[in-house]
């Protein structure tokens, strides 16, 4: 069985950092993934599931993506942004009302 298709969108690994204040707090060793280092469009942990959204598209030759959330969704963002990296159309579905004003990630 061969891996699953992946377009590259983060820099991984990402560095596992010491949380020395809250291990002193909780008596014990607390690591932090520091995924906010991921390096794509303020996606965090989004962009590893992107990664294989993405190459997925792409191996079945796909021309957008399709995502859907709410107006204020850090996905949706995140997944217009790994469209565009990846050459591909991309169409919001939208949850809820239309909110009072735009925000910065219906923006983006």
């Amino acid at each position: 069985m061969s891996p699953p298709p992946r377009f590259p969108l983060a820099h991984l690994p990402t560095p596992l950092v010491p949380a020395e204040r809250l291990g002193r707090a909780t008596g014990g060793s607390v690591w932090v993934k520091r995924d906010d280092l991921t390096g794509f469009a303020l996606g965090g942990n989004k962009a590893r599931k992107l990664e294989y959204a993405v190459g997925e598209a792409l191996r079945l030759g796909a021309d957008v993506l399709v995502t859907g959330g709410g107006p204020r969704s850090n996905h949706v963002r995140a997944a217009a942004a790994a469209a565009a990296a990846a050459g591909l159309g991309c169409q919001v579905v939208l949850y809820g009302e239309p909110p009072a004003a735009e925000g910065p990630n219906l923006a983006l």
